[in-house]
């Protein structure tokens, strides 16, 4: 099955969330069509079909694009994949910068790709692991950090401390205890359950 969705519906489905950037959907959509070609050689997601990546991938990374502009700071992605959330939040925010580190050389090259064909002139991939990236001049400064499935929670924030982290968004349904850290805001995501936790460092 495809796994493409046109404009139009992602507008229908996505629009009473947030109020995109003009040009979100088509980004959004040409991102689909990307990802079912390269679907078709090796698997990127585990949806089957587009209303699945619609309803559960695309929304769930949808839902926290307002927490993401919350921090006026740059964006790693961790372990970047298929892009999800990175590239759903760099087509709602295309004038910030995205770096998408993911360690797997064919999904890096899909994601390069992917980047190209959206007109993401902010976002850069690194096919290498996140400590390699890290402290170099190509990392940026008190980086807002992301990630969908890097790492379990207490690793994914000593990580966003290594990287003197202004914010981590984190995918929980429970609030995290860590005193190290301190939550800023939280969105419910996709399928309902989800919660989308905005933390900064105290």
């Amino acid at each position: 099955m495809s796994l493409r969705l046109t404009p139009e519906r992602l507008a229908s489905a996505l629009a009473p969330i947030h109020p995109s950037h003009p040009d979100a959907f088509v980004r959004i959509a040409t991102w689909t069509e990307v990802l079912d070609r390269w679907s078709r050689v090796q698997r990127l997601v585990g949806w089957r079909s587009a209303e699945g990546l619609l309803a559960e991938g695309i929304a769930d990374a949808w839902a926290a694009v307002p927490l993401v502009e919350r921090v006026d700071r740059p964006i790693v992605d961790l372990g970047s994949g298929s892009g999800l959330p990175a590239l759903i939040l760099a087509a709602a925010l295309p004038d910030r910068r995205f770096q998408l580190v993911e360690v797997r050389r064919k999904r890096a090259a899909f994601l390069r790709e992917a980047v190209r064909r959206m007109g993401l002139s902010r976002a850069r991939v690194h096919h290498c692991k996140a400590e390699e990236l890290r402290g170099t001049p190509d990392a940026p400064e008190r980086p807002l950090l992301a990630a969908r499935a890097f790492a379990p929670p207490a690793e994914l924030l000593a990580e966003a401390m290594r990287w003197g982290s202004a914010a981590c968004l984190l995918n929980l349904n429970d609030p995290v205890d860590d005193p190290d850290w301190r939550q800023l805001a939280t969105a419910e995501g996709r399928p309902p359950g989800r919660l989308h936790q905005l933390l900064a460092p105290i």
